[in-house]
């Protein structure tokens, strides 16, 4: 791969700066004796006279000081000053007892005292002393100089920034992003201890190189900011109109009137403009720019002016200058159009000023990172047939080509009708997204809802399967009975067209109205009507299916699904969507007769059998006697009818995940329901359970962000990312996450039970009760309530509440009641009920166990260990 010119330095240095190498031997060098350094520069120099003396210069020019001087803290001798920043200075000291090593010592610089600087500088200190991570540099201890002065001493790395390294190296764009990742992971580790660094530089990035070996170090957390906890007894505050960070690495929200309201997105961002560097040899805004107009000046560019994607940046005139004549003009061609694409793409998501679409983490962008690096879609694009085409047949240069190609080149008439919806340019919500609303049921007596209903969601599935990005109907259907316009509904939803219209019944005949709005500006793209007979039902719902893909510009894919026999069977089949849609018990029994009705009309209905499915599974997970052995026959028989039906998929993933316990199969599953319908809400969803089960968190957030994307309105979907926002230490967040889902569903189950989890974890167990005793599910609220009590102390009330969730829900929790009984300190009752939910199969086992913290005090012990064994779970 072409690698990236050299750029243009450290702010403040002169563009042909190279102080890459030269730097890495002199810091190496302070390791050793000063009697010795001069052999060891000459060794590390290989010969290079020019690079000799270049290192023998800093030397020269950076003198030890003695040991007479008065520059002696506690054990430590100050050798030599290695920088120094606006209140601190850092220097290379000598520690000799209790051992000997060398270290970094940062202490607050003479007469800088004050209240607020002692508050950041205690801030760092606790900040580095939270942390245990390869890629953050450690603290070894803190004290007082004998003037009161606060220092720490840190691990000494001898490293350059980051910017340095690659470009001193020529390391290529590969080399970069994968030093790169190294990098998030660490300050991911930050935000997982509750700091946000809030001043990432290439300067604060120092790579080294030990025994061959090159890695990164993060350093200076001066500005770091406590996410969940104060740091200090200190308070800290930023004070209206100063700006806390670097303005070249500045987040939008930090240059904003107040930075009190930063979270880990403003790190993202600045990971952003540092990827954005190491690829393109520039920022996306120069210094000089950015600095000429003063405090305004920064706020206007960082708030209100859009940078260039890196590849337009490196074809720029002033990058061609820059990059000098060592950079052929057929080099940076080619690079750029390596980053064009994904890699564009991935650097300029991390860095949006709406960060609401940045990146939720570092770790998120890493794995986006690690997709493009290993050939896969990237989440920074939308998800169109063509771009997976192209992922596949790049990764599989096999005879599959010319079966893909024709496929591809259908869909390349998806993109090319794009500018008829979004007006040729790029708006907030994906171009080739699309809301079917609930059609309006305009009859006279009100008795065609389930038909209304029904085509909605199979115009919603045609949209699908032509390569558009389809809101679920559990957000678009909020909207029935809506007076909210096409422009709302378009932001509430993220999309930018709407298809709506209405059903007027009239004897034995249908009049069924459908149009297309486009949600920027309300302007109608197309409309149409269709007079038919009810009996011909169906065949009125694939016309209206290939005429609305046609009026959008999408190729009609046809429905590889069996067609029912008759209109009665559809018409079944329309009735358990309905129901399903619904999902108490109830509804699920009704829906479980209507599939079954369709199949008895029609058994070749591949759709039927999903549906069937699904409602079986449903019903298990919920304990309202459905059974997994059944839904996933269903499950099998749709897919020998229909090998590409996405839900029949996922259903046999969920059955995987929650009763089979098969994690390879579930996932497998999963993916290929995704690859069959990427906006599928069902398998991203599932495809998160599965991230959480195996412990991989940060990457179950990713899809739990995902997830919301595509189905916004779903309340279910905030829950579930608040549970793993609560499993990961993120409790605020998951807060606004919970709340969120029961602003959503003011009834949703385990949502305030939940909550009151969460803010038992905060150290706030009289609102984890008032949480509890708002909880509308029984199982639920006597969970909450035997938790809170505890932690309150009140065990008689602890005990009568976990009373009644043994007497009540023995059969249908016995995993809840192994929590409380583990939260509570009873390892034996917990390990007992445990078993019992391993005997019973409780689906609540497979997502949670190994990941769920009222487990923690148990998790070392063997009999624990065995059981997530016998799950086929990794320790």
């Amino acid at each position: 791969m072409p690698q990236p010119p050299p750029n243009t330095g450290a702010v403040g240095q002169s563009p042909g700066a190279q102080p890459g190498r030269a730097t890495t031997i002199y810091l190496s060098s302070l390791n050793h004796l000063p009697e010795k350094r001069h052999s060891f520069v000459e060794q590390a120099c290989d010969g290079d006279a020019t690079l000799v003396a270049e290192v023998l210069t800093l030397l020269a020019a950076n003198p030890e000081k003695s040991d007479g001087s008065p520059n002696i803290v506690g054990p430590y001798r100050m050798l030599q000053k290695l920088g120094e920043g606006g209140m601190g200075e850092v220097w290379l000291v000598q520690q000799t007892h209790p051992i000997r090593r060398r270290a970094a010592l940062k202490v607050i610089k003479p007469g800088m005292g004050s209240t607020d600087v002692i508050a950041r500088f205690e801030s760092e200190r606790q900040a580095l002393a939270m942390m245990d991570h390869p890629a953050v540099a450690k603290v070894f201890e803190a004290g007082n100089t004998q003037e009161g002065r606060p220092y720490f001493l840190m691990e000494f790395v001898p490293g350059v920034p980051i910017t340095d390294h690659c470009n001193s190296n020529r390391l290529s764009a590969q080399d970069r992003l994968e030093l790169f990742v190294q990098i998030c992971e660490g300050v991911q580790h930050a935000h997982d201890n509750g700091i946000i660094h809030r001043d990432l530089k290439p300067s604060n990035l120092l790579i080294a190189i030990k025994d061959g070996k090159t890695f990164p170090k993060i350093i200076d957390f001066g500005l770091a900011k406590a996410v969940s906890v104060p740091l200090t007894d200190n308070a800290m505050f930023t004070q209206l109109g100063t700006m806390i960070g670097t303005p070249e690495y500045m987040s939008p929200e930090q240059a904003g009137v107040t930075a009190q309201d930063v979270d880990v997105r403003t790190d993202v961002y600045s990971l952003g403009v540092i990827l954005y560097e190491l690829l393109a040899g520039d920022l996306p805004f120069s210094s000089t720019e950015l600095r000429a107009g003063g405090y305004e000046g920064i706020r206007k560019i960082l708030l209100e002016q859009d940078p260039l994607p890196p590849s337009s940046k490196l074809r720029s005139a002033e990058q061609a200058r820059l990059t000098g004549a060592g950079s052929p003009q057929l080099e940076r061609q080619t690079l750029s159009k390596t980053l064009a694409g994904d890699l564009d793409r991935i650097t300029l998501k991390a860095i949006d000023k709406d960060r609401s679409r940045r990146y939720g983490s570092p770790a998120e962008l890493a794995a986006d990172i690690q997709r493009y690096l290993a050939g896969k879609p990237v989440l920074a694009r939308p998800s169109t047939i063509v771009y997976r085409t192209g992922k596949f047949l790049r990764r599989n240069k096999t005879p599959v080509l010319a079966a893909t190609l024709s496929a591809a080149l259908l869909a390349l008439l998806v993109i090319a009708i794009a500018p008829r919806i979004s007006g040729g340019k790029a708006g907030k919500s994906d171009e080739h997204s699309i809301a079917v609303l609930p059609l309006i049921d305009l009859s006279s007596e009100k008795n065609q809802e389930i038909l209304s209903d029904g085509l909605a969601e199979e115009l919603s599935s045609a949209l699908s399967r032509a390569g558009w990005r389809v809101a679920p109907s559990s957000s678009s259907f909020k909207f029935k009975g809506s007076k909210d316009d096409a422009r709302t509904i378009g932001q509430k939803l993220n999309v930018a067209a709407v298809v709506e219209g209405s059903v007027r019944r009239q004897g034995s005949r249908a009049r069924i109205a459908i149009r297309i709005i486009k949600t920027a500006d309300s302007q109608q793209l197309w409309s149409n009507s269709f007079d038919r007979e009810m009996a011909d039902v169906f065949a009125v719902e694939e016309e209206i299916a290939q005429a609305v893909t046609r009026a959008v510009g999408s190729p009609v894919v046809a429905d590889r699904g069996t067609k029912p026999a008759n209109a009665e069977a559809y018409k079944a089949y329309l009735e358990g969507r309905y129901f399903l849609q619904r999902g108490n018990k109830e509804n699920f029994e009704k829906a479980l007769a209507s599939f079954q009705k369709s199949i008895d009309l029609s058994p070749g209905y591949a759709k039927a059998w999903a549906g069937l499915s699904a409602t079986l599974v449903g019903q298990a997970n919920w304990g309202f006697n459905g059974s997994y052995p059944k839904g996933r026959a269903a499950a099998e028989r749709a897919l020998q009818l229909d090998e590409h039906l996405a839900e029949a998929h996922t259903m046999i993933g969920s059955v995987k995940l929650y009763y089979e316990w098969d994690w390879a199969g579930a996932e497998r599953a999963y993916k290929r329901g995704l690859e069959l319908e990427p906006a599928n809400a069902d398998a991203t969803f599932g495809a998160t359970l599965i991230s959480r089960a195996l412990g991989r968190l940060h990457e179950a957030l990713a899809f739990h962000r995902r997830n919301i994307e595509i189905d916004p309105l779903n309340p279910t979907a905030h829950h579930d990312y608040g549970l793993t926002l609560h499993y990961i230490g993120q409790q605020q967040e998951a807060i606004v996450a919970l709340n969120k889902s029961l602003e959503l569903d003011p009834e949703l189950g385990n949502s305030h039970a939940l909550l009151s989890r969460v803010y038992l974890a905060q150290g706030n167990p009289k609102r984890g009760l008032a949480e509890a005793e708002l909880e509308k599910h029984e199982a639920f609220r006597n969970c909450g309530l035997a938790l809170a009590y505890h932690a309150l102390g009140r065990k008689q009330e602890s005990d009568a509440s976990l009373a009644k969730l043994e007497a009540g829900f023995s059969k249908d929790a016995p995993y809840n009641i192994a929590g409380v009984y583990a939260f509570r300190g009873q390892k034996e009752e917990a390990l007992q009920w445990l078993e019992r939910a391993l005997t019973s199969r409780d689906p609540g086992l497979g997502p949670e166990i190994k990941t769920d913290p009222l487990f923690e005090s148990i998790r070392k012990d063997a009999r624990f260990k065995a059981i997530l064994k016998k799950m086929n779970l990794p320790e």
